[in-house]
């Protein structure tokens, strides 16, 4: 039998274990099913060049989504772009496909990356590693990391040969670069693209600064010549378009995408007045008796306590996706409400993106009503 097939059983025996249990079906509140999306791919465009589609293809790239198509279509006119898709959508394609079809083509050009933090820059850096790999020299991409732990000695050497790409974060984009601006350029003179990865996360004070930050940068590159293309990449959120003309000042063609799983996934509201840790406890049985592997996301102060009652794969609520995704699992329990919607809903996509069915419990915590 196949796994998918495996697994949408135990799911359905969970499902039936759970609402008649007269203790945990009163509980369920609402319940819903989501159908794999129906969105139809598209043959990779062929304005990329052969080896590059090549390339694409040994990666696994052979078809793209409509968004992704058009992302790169309007890229590729000039457009300030802001692809906004989920988790396990291909944002990271539509980065890597841009920089190989133009800069790589022509061998001229730079790109800054600006990431929230380093963990993003180095998995870029990787799959740039891997791509160049696969490809004869005059096809690759230099790139460096240029942030607080980069010694002395490669900061002078990364500015003697600059490379084609150069990934940073915020902090360094203002003390090592800007600030320095002088010896920046040749970059800047080149610079053809600003990328800014993870949009969703550019929120409150730290999305004030970095707004600063892109109009200082992009007065420089002016300064010196150039008119860089934007390219912002986010998980789903209800106002991009303001967000992304917030940060870069700049109008930028706003693409949504989807994820491309291929399987459903059941979601359920749970309502408890009971404790949390108990009954995750006895939630997290109930996936063991039916073979399903489960994580717990959950606040920060219960984490302690969740591994105290012996549930080892807990999350906080402030976990990025990526850090998820070196694991497998089948099933999601988010206990509470986390302050990021979008967060949610991007973690939920992921679980669903996958070639396995999936399940998903938010169980909320109420009060106990008094009459």
């Amino acid at each position: 039998m196949p796994v998918a097939s495996v697994i949408s059983q135990s799911i359905e025996a969970f499902l039936a274990r759970l609402t008649t249990d007269p203790s945990l079906g009163s509980l369920i509140r609402k319940q819903c099913t989501l159908l794999p999306g129906t969105s139809s791919d598209q043959a990779l465009p062929t304005f990329l060049p052969p080896w590059l589609i090549a390339l694409a293809s040994t990666q696994g790239i052979v078809r793209l989504t409509e968004a992704q198509r058009q992302a790169l279509d309007f890229l590729r006119q000039g457009r300030h772009v802001c692809f906004m898709a989920p988790t396990g959508a291909g944002r990271g394609v539509v980065r890597l496909l841009t920089m190989y079809q133009s800069l790589a083509v022509e061998q001229r050009g730079h790109a800054l990356y600006i990431f929230p933090y380093k963990p993003r820059a180095l998995a870029q850096s990787s799959a740039f590693t891997i791509w160049n790999a696969a490809l004869a020299p005059e096809h690759g991409l230099s790139v460096a990391m240029y942030d607080g732990d980069t010694p002395s000695t490669e900061r002078r050497a990364i500015k003697q040969a600059l490379p084609r790409l150069v990934l940073t974060t915020p902090e360094m984009l203002h003390t090592g670069i800007l600030a320095y601006h002088g010896g920046w350029r040749a970059f800047f003179q080149e610079l053809r693209y600003v990328v800014l990865v993870d949009v969703q996360l550019a929120v409150g004070a730290f999305g004030a600064h970095l707004a600063h930050l892109l109009r200082r940068l992009y007065r420089l590159a002016h300064h010196y010549g150039a008119q860089p293309q934007y390219l912002l990449t986010s998980a789903p959120l209800g106002n991009m378009v303001e967000v992304a003309r917030t940060l870069t000042a700049q109008v930028c063609t706003v693409v949504t995408g989807e994820t491309r799983g291929t399987q459903p996934q059941r979601r359920l509201l749970l309502e408890s007045q009971d404790d949390p840790v108990s009954l995750c406890r006895t939630l997290m049985a109930r996936h063991q008796e039916a073979g399903i592997e489960p994580v717990v996301l959950a606040p920060g102060r219960l984490g302690p306590q969740l591994r105290d009652a012996g549930i080892a794969q807990v999350f906080p609520h402030d976990i990025s996706v990526a850090a998820m995704r070196v694991s497998t699992y089948q099933s999601l329990i988010c206990l509470g409400l986390p302050a990021s919607l979008a967060w949610l809903h991007d973690v939920l996509a992921w679980l669903a993106s996958g070639a396995l069915p999936s399940l998903s419990l938010l169980v909320l915590h109420c009060m106990a009503r008094h009459r």
